[in-house]
């Protein structure tokens, strides 16, 4: 878990992830800005967004998913599993209201 962006930077490079979660404010920077940095250097990494200004994450590419908070972990769970493949894009995530 990382609370600034170039902490964000420097551990994802350290150790490229699958997946990552962001919310869209950090202590120091955005979350949008750490995944825009991140993509950069290491590809397309898909993104769960989780965040009470959904509207701060901005277009997204496929399969990238925003969370509102609050959320149900289990949605949370099956979006992980939908964009890792495992699971049918299927009814796993609520709209945002």
């Amino acid at each position: 878990m990382c609370h600034h962006l170039p902490e964000a930077v420097e551990q994802a490079c350290a150790r490229r992830p699958q997946v990552m979660t962001s919310d869209v404010q950090l202590t120091s920077g955005t979350g949008p800005a750490a995944v825009a940095t991140i993509r950069r250097r290491l590809g397309m990494i898909p993104v769960l967004f989780v965040s009470g200004t959904p509207v701060a994450c901005g277009a997204m590419p496929s399969p990238d998913v925003v969370f509102c908070k609050p959320f149900d972990r289990a949605d949370l769970a099956a979006a992980f599993r939908k964009i890792l493949g495992d699971l049918p894009a299927v009814g796993c995530m609520r709209a945002c209201g």
